[in-house]
């Protein structure tokens, strides 16, 4: 059971993108298409930089509620229940944005774990693509000399 050879030129194909003629090179400055490779790498390179923007804002939150916390102690100690009340409910405002924001940045970190999975199995089929045709030489060599040997 092997497979098309077709498949692992097409595969390549789209990974690195596609041979450069005078006429490719024209309808290249008309079109938009990348390689997928290129595009993968793209999309790694803008989940990477949204990541860090979510992790700066995220720092920003928790100063800031650290900052209404101790506001909240300082009423408190104060004995003024309406100021107090009033930053507390600003914490649990910011504490849900919070979460919210750590939600998303957990889903694009996983988002980045898959693409650079891709990256990688997109390498180990283009390189795996000329084993395959080493192994079908060495298949139909064995197969003329011991038939029984080999596994249709």
């Amino acid at each position: 059971m092997f497979i098309d050879m077709s498949s692992f030129k097409a595969f390549e194909k789209e990974w690195k993108g596609k041979e450069k003629s005078v006429g490719d090179v024209i309808r290249k400055l008309f079109s938009r298409d990348k390689p997928l490779r290129y595009r993968l790498a793209l999309a790694h390179y803008k989940l990477g930089s949204m990541i860090r923007r979510l992790e700066v804002y995220l720092e920003r939150l928790k100063a800031r509620d650290q900052e209404l916390f101790e506001r909240v102690v300082d009423a408190l100690m104060s004995k003024d229940q309406a100021r107090a009340t009033m930053y507390a409910n600003e914490i649990a405002e910011l504490r849900k944005v919070a979460k919210t924001l750590l939600t998303v940045q957990v889903a694009l970190e996983h988002i980045v774990l898959r693409i650079e999975s891709i990256r990688e199995i997109g390498e180990i089929v283009l390189y795996l693509g000329p084993i395959v045709n080493v192994v079908k030489d060495v298949r139909s060599a064995i197969k003329s000399v011991l038939p029984s040997l080999v596994l249709s």
